[in-house]
């Protein structure tokens, strides 16, 4: 990239980063941001600063490589489950009628142009576990969308984090879980809820029917907590799943940014790289381009970022000093992008 006009004004919240003025030749290409991305497959940027890709947390390996074998029961067992029934009227008692359960619900409407058997993996609980060990991993850079500003994810957030670690966000809750929650009991059940009813259980309400609701939500997350690391899960919904998104699409990024917002270069080190729509059978609905990683990444995985207005760049470009002398082929790359560069070209 050269020696790029220096900004006169330096992001004085963290002394690794250098603004830069954005090359202007490329001011003119910008596409604006569109979460529908409808290009080719991207590649990924890649890094020489982490050319290994680590190992997956210890507990999350031995999960997709046990999860869900089928079990043998022995027949010559003595007393099979004793102590089980013996409990079973007060482990199990009998399910109030505001839900009772409604035989076979389907775990997901699909698109009527969806492709036969399409989304067949997302009915009942997740067992194709096995499935996630042939998804490959990289080390490399991605782009991230946010509404928040550097300071706020640096100072306040201390980074990215997966879905599942915000519950304790009341706009979350309202705009997310609970029409989640809402359309899950209306297909479980065929029960109907209000926000104020969600919230008064949520509450702990003692009013027995509300009880009742605060031990379906209980139930409901317990669900979705048993498929948290589910990649193909995670694909089609990121409610309280355990990946943080990121994309090699930098118009698919900049869609989250909305009216206003900052995209960010993150540093993924063996995130998923999620195949392209229709060429594996977790893809065959959904694909935006998407590297996954499980679990958090830390304000310390920040490379670069820029600001913009309206889904368009605007401002300088920042990037950390250590890019630019680690790695000078990947900080042209994404310093070009950020200056607003067609990725397709």
């Amino acid at each position: 990239m050269g020696i790029p006009k220096k900004y006169d004004g330096e992001w004085e919240h963290d002394a690794l980063f250098l603004g830069y003025a954005a090359d202007p030749k490329y001011a003119k290409e910008e596409k604006p941001g569109n979460q529908d991305f409808k290009g080719r497959d991207l590649p990924y940027i890649r890094s020489i600063l982490q050319i290994d890709v680590p190992p997956l947390e210890a507990s999350l390996e031995s999960l997709l490589k046990h999860a869900w074998r089928p079990g043998v029961r022995k027949s010559d067992a003595p007393q099979r489950g004793f102590l089980g029934r013996h409990r079973d009227k007060d482990i199990l008692p009998d399910v109030p009628e505001p839900y009772t359960r409604i035989p076979n619900p389907s775990k997901f409407t699909l698109r009527a142009d969806a492709a036969p058997g399409a989304g067949d993996y997302l009915k009942g609980i997740a067992r194709d576990w096995t499935h996630q060990l042939n998804i490959q991993r990289v080390t490399g850079y991605c782009f991230r969308g946010d509404t928040r500003s550097p300071e706020d994810i640096k100072e306040k957030h201390k980074g990215f984090h997966p879905n599942s670690t915000r519950d304790d966000d009341k706009g979350y809750m309202e705009k997310r879980v609970f029409p989640a929650f809402q359309e899950y009991l209306d297909r479980r059940f065929k029960k109907k809820i209000t926000l104020d009813e969600f919230n008064d259980a949520l509450n702990k309400s003692m009013d027995q029917d509300k009880r009742k609701l605060f031990i379906e939500y209980s139930v409901w997350r317990e669900l979705l907590r048993g498929e948290e690391m589910h990649l193909g899960r995670m694909m089609a919904n990121e409610l309280f799943k355990g990946y943080t998104s990121n994309t090699k699409s930098i118009v698919v990024a900049k869609g989250y940014t909305y009216s206003e917002g900052w995209v960010y270069c993150l540093l993924i080190e063996g995130g998923y790289l999620v195949p392209k729509q229709g060429e594996d059978e977790w893809t065959m609905i959904f694909g935006e381009q998407e590297i996954a990683y499980p679990g958090s990444v830390p304000w310390s995985n920040v490379y670069g970022f820029r600001h913009a207005i309206n889904k368009k760049f605007e401002g300088p470009v920042y990037l950390n000093c250590n890019l630019q002398a680690f790695d000078q082929v990947a900080a042209e790359i994404v310093y070009n992008l950020l200056s607003g560069k067609d990725q397709e070209k």
